[in-house]
């Protein structure tokens, strides 16, 4: 009888702990933000291959919104079709060209539980499809 209480008691203690860890992966995988982009290299006014600013979007317009999250050492960013449209020669060769590095402003950055602000790196950075839009990928230790 002490044995089947203890099996039981194991099993629930078991079972909350794995909802806790999953659960706890979830939130940190799924950290969001919609955003707004604009392009090219800061020190060439927006002009070029890059990042020039991240910001909160003004107007309510989903179709054009990016998507900035996190997960672990990566950033990523999905940008809608109808923005790949707009810079065509921006996302092309399957990588996104960035001149120089870009410094995410930190109160967006804590918006994705971030506790400090990230650089995007200077580089090539790999480009995947999604169904709605085109995701980068930046892995902010290299």
């Amino acid at each position: 009888m002490k044995n089947s209480i203890g099996l039981i008691v194991l099993k629930v203690l078991l079972f909350c702990f794995c909802s806790f860890v999953c659960t706890e992966m979830d939130a940190r995988s799924s950290r969001s933000k919609k955003v707004d982009l604009k392009f090219g290299a800061f020190s060439r006014d927006c002009r070029g291959f890059g990042i020039c600013l991240i910001y909160d979007p003004f107007g309510p317009d989903p179709a054009t919104n990016s998507v900035l999250s996190s997960d672990g050492d990566i950033i990523k960013i999905e940008i809608p079709f109808l923005r790949v449209k707009e810079n065509p020669g921006l996302f092309e060769g399957g990588y996104f060209i960035m001149e120089e590095p870009y410094e995410i402003p930190l109160s967006i950055c804590k918006s994705i539980g971030l506790e400090f602000s990230v650089v995007l790196p200077k580089g090539k950075h790999k480009i995947s499809q999604g169904s709605e839009r085109l995701i980068i990928e930046f892995d902010t230790q290299n």
